[in-house]
């Protein structure tokens, strides 16, 4: 009787891990998730962070490996110094500007506060810049079945970024109306906030990305799925050929400010 015990214990060792490997191992898989970004080598950028959300497909090509095609979109806010010098934008730099009475583009641009001639009207300027991105990728992944429902995995893949970089410049003004130069306290000022949006700049990128996954089975059907994505554009020095051949302007390359990120991103691999 114990001689049987060990031989199904011994069989249940050998079934049961298969079994699950192949549960894991099904043809199909689709991927949601959310994700949160910071950046890496920033460029011109002095800070940068946002989130985003995706999907992916992917398809067993041998055991352990898996052919992967994402669309991933993200959005993130820039914090950059002097933007306003870059961004080349006519209307505040040939219009706005020289409007103002004894207005310095420069220094405007720098210290982003102004004071008229004659200290009745002042303003404290507010740029806020924004990146959107819509990304698609494909790569593979090598996966390794650790057990007790555990599946580390690596990858490689790379892709096509089509970005939107924006710009909003918020103005808090005052105007200083003094109704008695001789009596206290009868100075008013009258506030007005405007918001101006500069003209977007956008393109294409190229990108790598080298990717550290786990997942976690949940049930035969569902993972909990993590990943550690490293984001890295390549210069238009290094990939020239391929950007002509997908028709990628060098515009491109100088309106993206940053070089690399790092992407975090958790959700839920569906199994078929």
């Amino acid at each position: 009787m114990r001689s049987i015990l060990n031989k199904a214990f011994f069989l249940a060792l050998i079934i049961l891990p298969a079994a699950a490997a192949h549960a894991q191992e099904r043809p199909i898989q689709t991927r949601l998730f959310g994700s949160v970004q910071q950046l890496v080598d920033k460029g011109r950028i002095e800070a940068g962070s946002g989130y985003g959300a995706g999907a992916e497909l992917s398809t067993r090509l041998w055991p352990g490996v898996r052919l992967r095609a994402a669309l991933h979109y993200e959005v993130a806010g820039l914090e950059q110094a002097g933007v306003l010098d870059e961004w080349q934008w006519d209307y505040w730099e040939k219009t706005y500007i020289p409007f103002l009475p004894g207005a310095n583009l420069t220094r405007i641009n720098q210290e982003l506060v102004y004071t008229s001639t004659d200290s009745i009207y002042s303003a404290v300027f507010e740029p806020t810049q924004k990146m959107n991105e819509l990304r698609f990728s494909l790569g593979l992944t090598w996966e390794i079945p650790l057990g007790a429902g555990f599946t580390p995995y690596l990858g490689l893949s790379g892709g096509l970024d089509l970005y939107k970089r924006q710009l909003e410049m918020e103005e808090h003004w005052i105007k200083r109306f003094d109704l008695d130069t001789l009596r206290a306290g009868l100075d008013y000022e009258y506030p007005l906030d405007v918001l101006h949006f500069a003209p977007p700049k956008q393109g294409k990128r190229l990108f790598i990305m080298p990717t550290l996954g786990l997942r976690y089975t949940l049930s035969t059907s569902v993972d909990l799925d993590g990943t550690a994505h490293y984001v890295y554009y390549p210069g238009r020095e290094a990939i020239a050929g391929l950007e002509n051949l997908f028709n990628i302007s060098s515009d491109s390359a100088q309106w993206f400010p940053f070089k690399s990120k790092l992407l975090l991103t958790l959700g839920l691999t569906f199994k078929y």
